[in-house]
């Protein structure tokens, strides 16, 4: 079977434009590993803080010091610490939509939206791992090789193409989870557009 193989001056370019994107693939795994570990600290500290937190009067009350809420006036969306206005928005919608969700919702499913949030980060930030895992793989084997186009560097274009595709459903799914566990509407969409693309 006969080799593609690219001219000198082109080999010497993918070989740098190579290591440097095995480079920063290395270095965002490592901040996904990073970011991982502190999402799954933040879960297990979740019912520490939450001990402190009270919704009540469409607000959310951290520690009885800090405030998410509409202001008693109901003309602002508020957040506030120790009694100083730190932030403050007029949108309508958004106070409505923030009032609906108050009055509808418990403590506890807050906590179960967070972990639940949390939990889905995780498995975005193990999908990320696995893509730029796979990127570092195939880009190593482009600048140690005399071709890009083996049939290994294939397998790994072919994997990070399934976990992309994951990537584009998963909010979907996500979103279906959210409306099953909360006891909201069950609407589920996914972007066949960028599954085509991959």
């Amino acid at each position: 079977m006969k080799k593609i193989e690219f001219d000198e001056h082109k080999q010497k370019t993918i070989k740098g434009l190579s290591k440097a994107i095995s480079i920063i693939s290395q270095i965002i795994k490592v901040f996904t590993i990073i970011g991982g570990v502190s999402i799954i600290l933040f879960m297990v500290l979740i019912p520490v803080i939450f001990k402190k937190i009270e919704i009540k009067d469409n607000s959310i009350v951290f520690d009885k010091i800090a405030t998410i809420g509409i202001a008693d006036d109901d003309k602002n969306f508020n957040i506030e610490y120790n009694g100083e206005v730190l932030a403050t928005e007029q949108d309508e919608e958004f106070m409505l939509n923030f009032k609906e969700w108050v009055n509808n919702n418990s403590k506890g499913d807050l906590i179960i939206y967070i972990e639940l949030s949390c939990f889905l980060a995780l498995i975005v930030l193990t999908i990320t791992y696995m893509v730029f895992r796979f990127l570092r793989k195939l880009f190593n084997n482009v600048h140690d090789g005399d071709t890009p186009f083996t049939l290994e560097n294939v397998e790994y274009m072919k994997k990070i193409a399934y976990l992309l595709i994951v990537a584009i459903v998963l909010p979907s799914f996500a979103s279906g989870l959210f409306s099953g566990i909360l006891n909201k509407n069950f609407d589920v969409s996914i972007g066949f557009g960028g599954v085509i693309e991959i």
